[in-house]
């Protein structure tokens, strides 16, 4: 087997879905490795020679290093930065279908530092280095909205009276953090989403001036703002597009918005190494039904490209459809309503299982709910051990 720049998951696939491949790679020629995740099933070795992730047979093996094994890959995996007996995803207990890398796990930034493409996207599209450095595998762990840095997702407020953002760091319903930012945005600017921007590692903010509909990046360290920078449109927007999120689908990131009167969505699609738009998409997923927002974005069906969250404003019933797919690709009703009164939040992972949960916030008592979901499935959740004072509405991330 030649050597060719590409990173990898080995895993076997079969009519009935895909799972890790135990015994991974037979090799009896000449094999060359790099950036590739072993991960070692739970099935029966078919393998000869005695399974395990890396078996050569009268070949030879050239660890290039930063290869990642849950077991011990057969002594073969000398290479510098190779990582054996740990498990790339450690949430799953071997059941995962996605192989989406999560929090926690060992091949998030275990790449090689000095690493430049090509190649320069993922499996998905996705830049081939998000954060600190490349990550071992075939897919990029995308960081969360993790401001405190450690390794929980942030509920993001902002106060109406005096526009302050303070992050709070969830550990399962419980919130172990309230970070205040340095830098408090002027009147009339609305915090509107957070992501990296700038691919430096950190999560940054988006901020959107409710009277001009112009957008503002800041440019974080922590809670620490570094620098910022307008966005202008790519074209003439009008001040009907209210942001609503950012997704990703086009290989880079993708600003979301909504026509408050026409309830068409739109992209803007966003270079981070640029720091600009560079076009605009009229989204085929639209217009929707004049009842329907969007409130979150989010891969509910975990193929690494983003899917819309709409709410009912009188009922409150959920849709989910695939951003940038014409209605309901993708996507479907979720059968779990919410109460009266409770609006969506946020949308992101707040159980550590790499798949977005949905949170409310009750108009009247303030008071914030965690749906933990599987797809469109509701799978439990609860009420945060915190209330926020009466002037912070919940604002993200989504």
């Amino acid at each position: 087997m030649p050597h060719h720049r590409e990173h990898h998951l080995v895993y076997q696939c079969s009519d009935t879905g895909c799972k890790p491949i135990r015994g991974g790679i037979y090799n009896t020629g000449s094999l060359t490795i790099d950036h590739t995740i072993l991960q070692d099933g739970t099935q029966t070795s078919s393998i000869p020679n005695g399974g395990g992730s890396l078996v050569s047979s009268g070949g030879t093996v050239v660890s290039k290093g930063y290869n990642l094994s849950n077991d011990s890959a057969g002594g073969l995996l000398t290479g510098p930065g190779d990582i054996i007996n740990k498990d790339a995803f450690p949430n799953t207990a071997g059941n995962s279908t996605s192989f989406v890398l999560q929090v926690g796990s060992p091949a998030i930034n275990a790449g090689d530092p000095a690493f430049v493409g090509p190649p320069f996207t993922d499996m998905i599209g996705q830049p081939r280095v998000l954060g600190k450095r490349i990550d071992i595998g075939a897919i990029e762990y995308r960081q969360p909205v993790d401001f405190a840095d450690d390794a929980h997702t942030d509920l993001l407020f902002q106060n109406s009276q005096t526009n302050q953002i303070v992050a709070w760091s969830l550990n399962g319903l419980h919130v172990q953090s309230a970070l205040n930012f340095s830098s408090t945005p002027g009147a009339g600017w609305k915090l509107v989403g957070s992501t990296d921007l700038n691919q430096d590692g950190w999560p940054d903010l988006l901020f959107q001036n409710t009277t001009t509909k112009q957008l503002v990046v800041w440019f974080m360290q922590g809670t620490v703002y570094i620098g910022g920078k307008v966005i202008p449109p790519p074209t003439y927007a009008p001040t009907t597009y209210n942001a609503v999120g950012i997704a990703h689908f086009n290989s880079q990131i993708d600003l979301a918005f909504e026509d408050i009167v026409s309830h068409q969505v739109y992209y803007w699609i966003y270079d981070p190494t640029t720091l600009s738009v560079v076009s605009s998409v009229t989204g085929p997923e639209g217009p929707f039904l004049p009842k329907y927002h969007v409130v979150g974005v989010g891969d509910f069906d975990q193929d690494g490209v983003s899917d819309l969250l709409f709410q009912n404003s009188d009922t409150g019933q959920l849709v989910v459809t695939k951003a940038g797919g014409a209605p309901p690709a993708g996507g479907g009703v979720i059968a779990s309503v919410p109460a009266n009164g409770w609006l969506v939040k946020a949308v992101a992972d707040y159980n550590n299982d790499g798949k977005p949960d949905i949170v409310f916030q009750n108009a009247t008592t303030n008071q914030v709910v965690v749906w933990y979901m599987n797809g469109l499935s509701f799978m439990g959740g609860g009420t945060v051990t915190s209330k926020p004072l009466a002037p912070y509405q919940l604002v993200g991330p989504h």
